[in-house]
């Protein structure tokens, strides 16, 4: 009995240690297939770069189910995040610039953040000499060549993607002679992968990217973004010489682009977006004489500023709550909604927006100012036919520092204009809730209480 006994104790101390090694096997494979970094209790995961309206995913560790919440952005007018199958989200780009996704696993109770870069599409970057506004279809290794492209400057043909963009260690601080400070962040290779320049007031002025470089360390090609959303698009030669900018300009009420100039061996040339087409158009100084007195944003001025309205919606609103992904709050904004369909909103009053992780808040956010315009809406349906007036600006805290801008539009409330998203309501003698919705998935509601 002794010997069996001591028999069945070996084997299993060697079937513990089959486990184990086992176990650090998976392990190692998991570590190869999912190549994340641990950074704070926080799994990073590998820089995700896309176009505008494009959409891309992120996965968890998890081979199995994964019970995914908390899905957040640092800046949802750049890309938003849903649920997406087994173990994904599903990225989908709005409009250029860097966000920062998060979410949570609560079944390996493991967050998750991954860095999205969002890059301007590829057929409305036009080389000046195309008026059509379409790219080559050779592309930009030289199809551009014939428009005064990037190699005509000398090229970049040699510059390579920078592959990690995630920040890491301590910003290096820099001091600018407007009186404010620069933040330049670099990854572990030590290259620099952004630049945060912020002005007397602390407030972020524009923020650049760098997306390539050239062997011997001299940037390549980058972009900012400034406060109100605006990017511009820079491209060098192997000396660091400038030799190429992209400015997109003059924002419409839903965030777009209207304006682009395109600056070229000192030179520069203005296109306008068509509405109808989504084409640049190349202008020039005899149609910029003739070009028709500018009405705001949305609006038509031989038709009505409002359309149908449903009557429930007059009245005077507050929020009582709003749940923006994974934050709470938002109680105080005020809504006035008048029966010829105009809308006014105030974001003044509005309590400030908490995100928590495991009970601890990670981020905060707010937005302020008002905004002036005109709803339609069909079958629970509204969306925003005219902006007249708005002056919105946001505020948002997390650790990486603090950020403000600008918002178009009549806001978050109206996220979109109903072109984006389709802004579901309902609405009764004493509530309404809006809902950002898109593919039947809701993505933030808002719960108004009636004043009068």
């Amino acid at each position: 009995m002794t010997r069996k006994s001591f028999s069945s104790a070996s084997g299993i101390s060697r079937t513990k240690k089959w486990l184990s090694l086992l176990s650090l096997t998976v392990l190692s494979l998991t570590a190869n297939l999912f190549p994340a970094q641990a950074q704070n209790g926080t799994v990073i995961l590998p820089s995700i770069e896309i176009e505008v309206d494009g959409t891309t995913y992120a996965k968890t560790q998890s081979t199995g189910q994964s019970d995914i919440r908390d899905i957040s952005s640092s800046d949802r007018s750049v890309a938003t995040a849903r649920e997406w199958g087994t173990n994904s989200v599903q990225i989908s780009a709005k409009r250029p610039g860097v966000t920062r996704i998060k979410f949570f696993d609560k079944d390996t109770n493991t967050t998750y953040q991954v860095t999205v870069t969002v890059k301007p599409r590829k057929k409305l970057q036009v080389g000046p000499g195309n008026p059509n506004g379409t790219n080559n279809p050779a592309g930009n290794g030289g199809g551009n060549n014939a428009a005064g492209g990037n190699n005509a400057g000398g090229g970049n043909a040699a510059a390579k993607e920078i592959e990690d963009k995630t920040a890491f260690g301590n910003p290096l601080k820099q001091s600018l002679p407007n009186g404010g400070f620069k933040l330049v962040f670099k990854n572990k290779a030590g290259q620099v992968v952004e630049e945060r320049e912020y002005d007397k007031a602390g407030g972020v002025a524009n923020t650049k990217h760098v997306q390539k470089v050239y062997p011997n360390g001299k940037e390549a090609e980058s972009y900012k973004v400034n406060d109100k959303g605006e990017t511009e698009q820079s491209y060098f030669d192997p000396t660091g010489k400038l030799i190429r900018t992209e400015r997109y300009k003059d924002l419409d009420s839903f965030g777009l682009a209207t304006t682009k100039e395109v600056t070229e061996n000192g030179q520069t040339k203005i296109y306008k977006l068509d509405p109808k087409t989504r084409e640049w158009k190349l202008q020039n100084e005899e149609s910029k004489k003739e070009e028709p007195k500018k009405v705001p944003d949305g609006q038509n001025p031989n038709q009505p500023k409002g359309g149908k309205l449903d009557k429930c919606l007059v009245g005077t609103w507050r929020s009582e709550s709003v749940v923006h992904g994974a934050s709470r709050g938002g109680a105080g904004i005020l809504m006035t909604v008048k029966a010829d369909a105009e809308v006014t909103i105030d974001y003044s009053a509005m309590q400030e927006l908490k995100q928590e992780v495991a009970g601890r808040v990670t981020g905060t956010s707010s937005w302020s100012g008002s905004a002036t315009g005109h709803i339609t809406t069909s079958n629970g349906v509204a969306s925003v036919s005219s902006v007249e007036n708005t002056a919105l600006t946001h505020k948002s805290t997390d650790q990486y520092g603090t950020k403000t801008g600008r918002l178009g539009g009549l806001g978050p409330v109206f996220e979109g204009g109903g072109k984006v998203y389709q802004l579901n309501y309902t609405c009764d003698d004493g509530s309404l809730i809006i809902k950002p919705t898109i593919q039947g998935q809701s993505l933030d509601t808002y719960t108004f209480k009636r004043e009068k």
